[in-house]
């Protein structure tokens, strides 16, 4: 027996398994035992094939993508294995050789590993967890004034907004709560908690929230804390919206537009 018909009989071997020690498979293991070069050749065809198998197993699709998947390419992996198989045809009348054409059986092969990694290629591409843009308005209806007791995972570069830096009587706490707006895994929002103070009336308590502006489905108008317009979104809750810089920030205030526009206009010096 020689080389092209040992490894064309060898080829219909299972990776892992015991089928060489088949009575059909006699004459070849015979070639096999003697021939070096057709050794190699067998053992990478054998890695090929059980690497084909864990593809095929591996790649988890949902069958309706499977299906149009499959029917995108199957024009293509049919073209490819016809193509093969007429070069395989006109080259039989050469010299028998080990790196001769591939036969049939492989063509098909190294087809289904294509189909089967364009699939895990799209699937991930279509599976892969994404940002989802968040409602300034539904955050402000569903916010809680009392944080959880959640540190924030410093998922974005967050920091006090400009217009409230450097503004006296204005205490921010030091630990950030994290806050999950999309079910996702991390953080969309950063909150802390604040207060501030003038002269001798009383402190106005409240929660600040930061978060990336491009998480934002409609950015707000405002640019500046002082001409945020006033929001109220929960009862006793009233709130203001505006962007600064690449994030947009809510403040919360528990009770009425009063204290709100108190802030605005203690931490600018204007009027609201």
């Amino acid at each position: 027996m020689d080389c092209q018909t040992t490894l064309e009989h060898l080829d219909c071997v299972r990776p892992n398994s015991g089928d060489i020690d088949l009575p059909e498979f006699a004459e070849a293991r015979a070639h096999l035992a003697e021939c070096a070069s057709c050794q190699a050749e067998f053992g990478s065809r054998q890695y090929f094939d059980s690497e084909v198998s864990r593809v095929a197993v591996d790649v988890a699709v949902p069958t309706s993508l499977r299906m149009s998947l499959l029917a995108t390419v199957s024009g293509s992996v049919a073209e490819f294995a016809e193509s093969a198989a007429e070069a395989s045809v006109e080259t039989e009348s050469r010299p028998p050789t080990v790196d001769g054409p591939l036969p049939l059986r492989r063509v098909r092969l190294i087809a289904s590993l294509s189909a089967c990694l364009l699939i895990a290629a799209v699937s991930a591409a279509l599976w892969r967890p994404s940002s989802t843009q968040l409602s300034i308005a539904a955050i402000q209806s569903q916010l809680n004034l009392n944080l959880p007791k959640v540190t924030f995972d410093n998922s974005f570069p967050v920091d006090l907004p400009p217009s409230w830096l450097g503004q006296p009587g204005l205490r921010v706490s030091e630990t950030l709560s994290g806050l999950d707006f999309d079910g996702r895994d991390g953080h969309d929002g950063a909150a802390a908690y604040f207060a501030f103070s003038a002269g001798r009336a009383v402190p106005i308590r409240g929660v600040l929230v930061a978060i990336p502006a491009e998480r934002i489905s409609e950015l707000p108008a405002a640019t500046v804390f002082r001409r945020a317009p006033v929001a109220y979104p929960q009862a006793d809750v009233v709130s203001v919206t505006w962007r600064e810089g690449d994030l947009v920030y809510l403040c919360f205030v528990a009770g009425d537009t009063t204290l709100l526009e108190r802030l605005q206009r203690g931490m600018t010096g204007t009027a609201a």
